[in-house]
């Protein structure tokens, strides 16, 4: 076998065995990653939102952060804090990708969302699904790209 077949062989080999390796290993646990910035299916991502008509906190300065997941739920992540945003029902989807007046955002952008910080109870029309976290709830009535 000549010295170039063999090379070929074992980086082939190299190849192989990095890809076998690979594929085995396992993602981080959430304990060990408590912000994951992740692609993420529409099967897996809540969002928070409020029925058109129902009464918000109103329009404050906005926070400027990046989108992540966790837990199943989209949050807007400034510095240390992490907030959910509750937005307008009637122009907000998910699909992969957050869809908000005809915008499509993705997880580990940056953007601006508008609206209060709630305080105590959550106002009545708004839907917070179980698994996400209320400690910083925030009505977004806009977002906007950063």
């Amino acid at each position: 076998m000549s010295k170039g077949r063999g090379i070929r062989k074992a980086m082939l080999t190299a190849v192989i065995v990095f890809g076998f390796v690979a594929g085995c290993t396992s993602a981080p646990s959430e304990s060990e990653s408590a912000i994951l910035p992740v692609s993420s299916n529409a099967a897996t991502v809540s969002i928070a939102t409020v029925d058109p008509g129902s009464p918000g906190v109103g329009d404050a300065v906005g926070v400027v952060g990046t989108l992540v997941v966790e837990g199943g739920c989209l949050y807007v992540q400034e510095d240390g804090t992490r907030y959910l945003p509750v937005f307008p029902a009637s122009v907000t989807s998910w699909d992969g990708a957050l869809q908000f007046e005809g915008s499509v955002f993705h997880v580990g952008d940056t953007v601006e969302i508008s609206g209060s910080e709630y305080q105590g109870d959550i106002p009545a029309g708004v839907a917070i699904p179980a698994a996400c976290d209320t400690s910083h709830v925030r009505d977004a009535n806009y977002v906007r790209a950063r």
